[in-house]
């Protein structure tokens, strides 16, 4: 019953019988004692609860002593008032030792702690150190790179000086050989004219030696070919006299001999064309009459006798055809036949012996006899080796783990090297039995072995875990489970092989990742860049239109002299990317201080940091000019704060009308100048810029920027009224119910056809104005 209630699934009541008076009982019966696995189970759990049970009852044993030896110690003492105050004393001094290594503890946790935050004060120091030197490191790095990328501009500049020298060289020798070959194109053409003409009079000279072929056999009289050479035109207007009275018969003669000429001429090369195509050779059809029958005749029979040749191919064809085919039968019955019998043809007659049956019958017997001999032997050596099985039984579930149950020791000897050179054919039982002790000793020190190794494994794993830098999950959940595996090696082996394959894929993934991030950090610096490059662009156009005449000289009012961008372009893009690096680092620690990006992000991507951090903006050269009196100096950015007042104030209007020219410019428009109206209204322009030598180069300025200035000023005087075509006089006059109201009077200038005067209440102060147009 105890063992059913243990097991619980294989017990079961079975009705046994009934009580008198008509009481069932049952009887508790464990189906699984008849399971040797689960009974082997059953008995294993049972020893682990029999050993915890020992283990339990020799700690209440070893306590019921150490109670026995305090209660006879206790019995065994004598108390004294001697003896209870020196314990008194005892517990006293042990009590302030107490208090002291509390109050010791006390001050030690705390300069503990001030040491914590010593040394996390010095480990923060140390970081923002090593971050210095790697800063410090990597702008090293920079300046080689850009020593290096500078030794490499000298020389491609050096490079590129030699191949413009040679290239100039090039263009001035391209220039003279294509005047040379130009020379020889016309020379040329010269030439193929003349062979024109020259090719129309061979024509004409051939004509007329056809006319005089009938001649040429009835000889010449001596000294004709050297009067031939030098005057043939005399020779042939003294031969058209003589023939111009022969008779019309005697032309007609010979226009009938040069038609005859030329049929045999095309004759000839008819027949020459047949004699190739037949591979006729000269001899063979010289003195051969033509007749059509006999090449009607003979084209026929060379018919037939080509259709002939081709039925007799198409035989053969179908003969070879045949015959692969017989062949390929012949090879298959000879492959069957070696297949089946050994041989691939038939055993010679004189190979043929003659058997004598009754003796091999009796050899057969003698064989069988000592066959069953052997098989009695066999069956013994298997009595052996099923009693050595039965003793290595207990290792049944290693050798199906390791894949040798069923299998005899040739086969085992043959997976495992160290059996190799063990004879078990020659093994007797004591053999057996000698070899399976060794064998279950080595197994042993194996399981302790294993053992050894699977606590360090452990052990390892464990110290792994413990480790700082395994703490994040990605880490510590791996070595987790490779510590539940450590019982089995080869789940080690293949979790380890899991989780190095993941970290493979993961680290792949991550180089995708990173290849994908320096394309889109390569994108957003080029989109940077091209943005700089755009505003280093504009820049350069702002003072396009800045140049006036002062005193009859052209002065630029405002020159801005910029680095150049192509000749920078790399070093600029080299400042892009440290820029881009540092927001990218930056942005990077506040990510991991848990910050936001926002902030950090809309105060460092400014135009204005893009262009210093890239260019400089104090590389840029801003010139103005100085009018004075007598002189006009050129000044520089930094020179204009220690102008006057009034200086200052040109300043500020060239730099404000160039501004404005170049904003109301559009780009886009190539057939206009765009240089559209503006009306500028200043408050008192003319405080301290009063004097003619500064408003004669302002009023140029506004007229070349078509600006209209409209000025509210309350000095006066000829340099100011001089500059300016309408100006109004604007009083405040006192009304009957207390207000003063403005009135305005038109004094210099054209009179408008129609001007409407508003009317404004001034409720304090009292005020006199000019109003300049």
């Amino acid at each position: 019953a105890a063992d059913a209630e243990a097991v619980g699934a294989g017990a079961v009541n079975a009705p046994c019988g009934t009580f008198p008076g008509g009481v069932h009982f049952y009887v508790m019966f464990n189906r699984d004692i008849l399971n040797e696995e689960k009974l082997a189970q059953l008995l294993a759990r049972r020893e682990k609860e029999l050993a915890g049970k020992t283990l339990e009852t020799e700690r209440v044993r070893e306590a019921y002593r150490d109670y026995l030896a305090r209660k006879n110690t206790v019995a065994a003492q004598e108390v004294t008032a001697e003896a209870y105050e020196e314990a008194g004393r005892a517990v006293s001094e042990l009590l302030e030792k107490l208090r002291k290594n509390r109050d010791e503890a006390a001050g030690a946790r705390t300069e503990l702690a001030v040491q914590k935050q010593k040394k996390a004060a010095l480990e923060e120091e140390i970081a923002a150190l090593t971050r210095r030197i790697e800063e410090m490191q990597r702008r090293s790095a920079d300046l080689a790179d850009l020593m290096q990328a500078y030794d490499r501009y000298l020389a491609q500049k050096s490079a590129l000086e030699e191949c413009r020298a040679r290239q100039e060289r090039l263009n001035a020798e391209k220039e003279r050989l294509q005047s040379a070959r130009r020379e020889i194109e016309e020379h040329l053409l010269a030439l193929r004219e003349k062979k024109s003409v020259c090719a129309l009079h061979v024509r004409e000279a051939r004509e007329r030696a056809e006319a005089f072929r009938s001649y040429h056999e009835t000889g010449a009289p001596e000294g004709f070919d050297r009067q031939l050479e030098e005057d043939i035109a005399a020779l042939s207007a003294r031969y058209s006299a003589i023939t111009e009275n022969v008779s019309r018969e005697e032309k007609e003669l010979e226009e009938a001999g040069r038609r005859a000429a030329a049929r045999l001429d095309r004759l000839t090369s008819s027949l020459r064309h047949f004699a190739k195509k037949y591979a006729l050779k000269e001899e063979e059809w010289r003195k051969v009459t033509y007749s059509i029958a006999e090449q009607d005749h003979t084209e026929a029979m060379h018919s037939s006798l080509r259709r002939e040749w081709e039925q007799k191919s198409e035989e053969l064809n179908r003969r070879s055809i045949e015959m692969a085919g017989k062949e390929r039968d012949l090879q298959h019955l000879l492959e069957s036949m070696m297949r089946e019998c050994g041989a691939d043809g038939p055993m010679a007659r004189e190979e043929i012996r003659e058997a004598d049956y009754a003796a091999e019958k009796n050899v057969l017997l003698h064989e069988r006899t000592e066959c069953a001999g052997r098989a009695k032997e066999l069956e013994k050596r298997r009595n052996v080796l099923e009693s050595n099985l039965t003793a290595l039984s207990e290792f049944g579930d290693l050798a199906a783990g390791t894949g040798d149950a069923g299998k005899g020791p040739e086969e085992a000897s043959e997976e495992h090297p160290a059996l190799a050179g063990i004879d078990f054919g020659a093994f007797t039982g004591e053999d057996f039995r000698s070899f399976t002790v060794e064998q279950k000793r080595t197994h042993r020190a194996l399981e302790e072995e294993n053992a050894l190794q699977m606590a360090r494994l452990e052990k390892v794993t464990a110290q792994m875990m413990r480790m700082e830098i395994f703490s994040p999950d990605a880490y510590r959940k791996p070595l987790e489970t490779l510590y539940g595996l450590c019982a089995d090696a080869e789940k080690v082996l293949s979790q380890l092989a899991i989780i190095l394959q993941s970290y493979h894929d993961l680290l792949e993934k991550l180089m995708v990742d990173i290849s994908v991030v320096e394309q889109e950090r390569e994108h957003v610096i080029g989109a940077l860049e091209e943005y700089v490059a755009e505003i280093h662009s504009q820049m350069g156009k702002i003072d396009r239109n800045s140049g006036i005449t002062v005193r009859g000289r052209s002065l630029k009012m405002l020159r801005l002299e910029l680095p150049d961008w192509e000749q920078g372009e790399g070093l600029y893009r080299k400042h892009l990317e440290d820029y881009i690096d540092g927001i990218a680092y930056e942005g990077m620690t506040l990510l991991a201080k848990g910050e936001a990006l926002r902030d950090m992000i809309g105060k460092k991507l400014t135009t204005r940091e893009l262009y210093d951090e890239t260019v400089g903006i104090g590389n840029i050269r801003v010139q103005l000019y100085k009018i004075e009196a007598q002189r006009e100096l050129p000044i520089s950015w930094s020179e204009v704060a220690r102008n006057s007042g009034g200086e200052g104030f040109l300043s500020a209007f060239v730099i404000l009308s160039s501004l404005l020219y170049y904003m109301r410019r559009d780009e886009t428009d190539v057939f206009a100048d765009r240089n559209e109206g503006k009306v500028l209204l200043m408050d008192n322009p003319f405080a301290q810029t009063n004097a003619a030598h500064l408003l004669q180069p302002m009023m140029e300025m506004a007229r070349k920027n078509n600006t209209q200035l409209i000025c509210l000023t309350g000095l006066g005087g000829e340099s100011i009224y001089n500059c300016f075509n309408n100006i109004y006089v604007l009083n405040l006059m006192q009304t009957a119910y207390g207000a003063a109201q403005l009135k305005g009077k038109h004094i210099a200038g054209s009179e408008p056809e129609t001007v409407t005067f508003s009317r404004f209440e001034v409720t304090d102060g009292q005020m006199e104005m000019d109003l300049l147009f």
